[in-house]
């Protein structure tokens, strides 16, 4: 690595220190029963499921994490509506153990470009399913359905103003 990868690296690490502690600030406690994460490592495929996201669920706030651990951390800072994470992030922390950890009361899709039986590990890490890269429009309808949904539950709840 030459100096200006080096200088670009510990830009991109400061960054995201400043990101990280920023969403903490914002979250910490926050109700966050609207807030959808993705968190790939592919962020070109991250920001096209947030669009998609954005555009069919209205008052839903996505957020794209493209750092697992910065995910992990996020992810405990509330209580989220949905994550989407990508079953391998080329990391120590994979979308399962995301999903393993998410609270119950958050539901969690796993995004994949690799066969895997999704049957058995959906059973087994209660998620409510498992989306192939890349996204069919049935997958692409039940994660916006899924989301809307969550989002009605809390409109709901919420008293009228």
């Amino acid at each position: 690595m030459n100096t200006t990868d080096n200088g670009r690296a510990i830009r991109r690490d400061l960054d995201l220190q400043r990101a990280l502690a920023d969403l903490a600030a914002r979250t910490r406690g926050a109700d966050l029963r609207n807030h959808v994460m993705i968190v790939d490592d592919d962020e070109l495929v991250a920001e096209g499921l947030r669009e998609i996201i954005m555009d069919n669920c209205p008052g839903a706030a996505v957020v794209v994490m493209t750092n697992p651990d910065a995910a992990m951390r996020a992810l405990h800072s509330g209580e989220w509506a949905v994550v989407v994470a990508d079953i391998s992030l080329g990391h120590a922390i994979n979308g399962g153990k995301i999903a393993e950890l998410a609270p119950r009361t958050t539901d969690v899709f796993l995004f994949t470009g690799h066969d895997v039986d999704t049957a058995e590990s959906e059973r087994a890490l209660r998620l409510q399913g498992t989306i192939r890269k890349p996204v069919s429009e049935a997958d692409e309808r039940r994660l916006i359905e899924c989301i809307n949904a969550r989002l009605e539950r809390r409109s709901s709840l919420v008293p009228a103003a």
